[in-house]
């Protein structure tokens, strides 16, 4: 019996079988490197689930990624049966093609399969099972027994290789050496527009053995557009990033790029979507035929010099490193500006978001120039302004430059709160942007003198306050104070008073809503069992790609482009709040990448996904969707950014 977090996670409590593509963590970064240095025929994961569970071996669940290579697919059917027959003999219960299928990129068996191995999982029961433990079937289930079943089943893999391994070689050099003579899917190459957000991509790519180049000429070109999901025309410019699938790692490339994964079945273990582009927040175009451009290996820096004259610093807020820059300002007690509407000073142009580090905010500021340049460098594109007076009537000691506050970080954990999504907001915090923050577990929440911080993040979770707790938030919000609430976590305000949170817009859509329910479960007395499990899915998400409208003119959207693109992992919606600021919300006729049920679908139509409650003084914003999960959603980094610095 585990204590909260439990025992299968790392440091910041992230999963790393979750993480293998993305390599957000220390541990699956050296992993990797590992990985590539040996580049197995064969990978095998091996696992325990809950001890009730018979073993579980290959042939893997379906869905199969349409990528998968007859070889691998092949030989998995083999082991099947090489297991099946050890098993059979000690009359081992185990079962095979359910519940673990061979689609999400990040795992420890997709990763080596789109690189060419025979990528499995084996699953031991025993989660929960102690040294000893009586199953449900009466037997009991050891510590010995665990590993006797797994010794069994891995050895039977290495003798199955052995036996195999002329077959192993030549299909892994074919999968190999064909992806590059014919590709896969239906594109060649993929191209990413100019954007200060491909500075993380960039690094994703070469932690994964990813070719890229950048444009170093001009062309008009036609592709797939990932925002619009239309193929229109374009035109490559210098500096545009791109990558060609003609490369040593095609297979994972399209994996990572393909912007239609075909899904031959829905009932998929894990998230259906992750196209990169959207992910990243950047415009992206997939081409049909290989380019024949002009490329450069980097884009060149050139280095900043300090003018005679330094009214203020001019930070843009367009990725995870604005973040950063603004991480180190405050915890260097440096006053900082954020911008609401663009301004023009000479040839810098300020767009929303951007931070101003100026001389008079900052008189104390010993040696103001070196100290300051010192902390900013670290983003390239930062600029200089020689003056206070702007072209566009938007001058620095004008009301389109507000202060911001340095936010004091509470973070709830302990039990009750989402382990993993309270992991990824901890890395964001202690590793991404290195900031400072304190943890404090729920049992203790009474102990905590709240009015020593200014932001309280309540991640996914179900929280237990007292009313008289419930109080005391609801005073220091009114307060001033600011609270992150990710999905479960705003049940807290929902339908209270003084919240605008509610699952219904209005009582007739309540009373519409309980009427359909009632009717549903009439009809439903006709159905037959074996189809239960089909039909719950069309009410379901396990992870999809939504297309968000978002208000750009409120600082939470700052940076984020034109539209975002969010990964919903949830069926928790809500309808556009009244007297609220809608940030971000899921449009009619709204784009989606990934497996969405038919009822869901629906559902989702005009629904929000991220807003701010303003009460007194202070604020409550609502996460629906966490832009945090599993730390790869790199334009969600930037969104969660923007709610605990810019908005205020």
């Amino acid at each position: 019996m585990e204590v909260w977090p439990g025992g299968r996670y790392n440091h910041y409590i992230f999963d790393l079988n979750r993480d293998w593509a993305w390599q957000t963590q220390a541990e699956t970064q050296q992993r990797i490197a590992m990985y590539y240095q040996w580049m197995p025929q064969v990978h095998t994961d091996v696992h325990e689930m809950s001890y009730n569970s018979p073993y579980f071996f290959p042939p893997s669940a379906e869905p199969l990624h349409e990528y998968i290579e007859q070889y691998q697919k092949d030989f998995q059917n083999s082991l099947g049966k090489n297991i099946a027959a050890k098993f059979d003999k000690q009359n081992w219960m185990y079962n095979t093609r359910e519940r673990f299928d061979l689609f999400y990129p990040s795992y420890g068996d997709t990763y080596p399969t789109y690189n060419g191995a025979v990528g499995m999982t084996l699953e031991q029961g025993g989660i929960g099972a102690g040294r000893e433990i009586t199953m449900e079937n009466g037997a009991s289930l050891t510590i010995k027994d665990r590993l006797t079943h797994h010794a069994t089943a891995v050895l039977t893999i290495v003798e199955s290789a052995s036996q195999q391994k002329d077959v192993l070689i030549k299909g892994f050099r074919d999968f190999n050496n064909n992806a590059r003579k014919k590709v896969k899917g239906t594109y060649k190459s993929y191209v990413m527009k100019s954007n200060p957000k491909l500075e993380q991509m960039t690094v994703l790519l070469k932690k994964n053995n990813i070719e890229f180049a950048y444009a170093d000429a001009s062309t008009n070109e036609s592709g797939f557009h990932y925002q619009t999901k239309k193929t229109e025309s374009f035109k490559i410019e210098p500096n545009d990033l791109i990558i060609k699938v003609d490369q040593p790692r095609a297979v994972l490339t399209q994996v990572l790029f393909e912007p239609n994964q075909k899904l031959n079945d829905s009932l998929s273990y894990d998230i259906t979507a992750w196209s990169l582009p959207l992910a990243y927040g950047v415009e992206g175009y997939a081409i049909k035929n290989s380019l024949d451009i002009k490329t450069k290996a980097t884009i060149e820096v050139l280095a900043k010099k300090l003018p005679d004259v330094v009214y203020a610093f001019h930070i843009p807020w367009n990725n995870r490193t604005s973040a950063q820059v603004i991480s180190l300002l405050h915890q260097a007690n440096i006053k900082v500006r954020s911008t609401m509407k663009k301004a023009v000073f000479g040839e810098t142009t300020i767009e929303p978001g951007g931070l101003i580090v100026s001389k008079a905010d900052n008189p104390k500021v010993v040696d103001f120039e070196k100290t300051v340049s010192d902390i900013v460098k670290i983003k390239s594109d930062y600029t200089i302004i020689t003056t206070g007076f702007s072209t566009n009537s938007k001058d620095l000691g004008g009301e389109n430059f507000s202060i911001l506050r340095a936010p004091k970080v509470l973070l709830l954990s302990g039990k009750g709160v989402s382990s993993t999504d309270f992991g990824a907001t901890w890395f964001y915090l202690d590793d991404t942007i290195s900031y400072p923050v304190s943890i404090v577990e729920t049992t203790n929440f009474s102990r905590v003198k709240l009015y020593n911080y200014n932001t309280l993040i309540m991640a996914d979770g179900y929280y237990t306050f007292s009313d008289e707790q419930k109080i005391q938030i609801d005073a220091w919000i009114k307060d001033g104070g600011k609270v992150i609430a990710m999905n479960s976590a705003m049940s807290m305000f929902e339908d209270r008073e003084g919240y605008t949170l509610s699952p219904f817009a209005t009582t007739e859509d309540k009373e519409k809503s309980e009427k359909e329910e009632k009717e549903l479960e009439l009809k439903k007395r006709f159905l037959d069992f074996e189809g239960s499990e089909r039909r719950a899915i069309s009410g379901s998400i396990p992870g999809a790609i939504m297309e968000n409208k978002i208000d750009k003119t409120y600082p939470m959207a700052f940076g984020l482009g034109n539209s975002y693109f969010s990964l919903k992992t949830t069926e928790k919606c809500y309808p556009l709040l009244k007297k609220a600021i809608n940030v971000a919300y899921i449009p009619k006729d709204y784009r989606s990448y990934g497996f969405v049920g038919n009822d869901m679908k629906k559902k989702l139509t005009e629904t929000v996904s991220f807003a701010v409650d303003k009460k007194g003084e202070g604020l409550v914003i609502y996460m629906v969707d966490n832009p945090l999960f599993r730390g790869f959603w790199e334009n969600g980094i930037l969104l969660f950014s923007n709610a605990l610095f810019l908005v205020n």
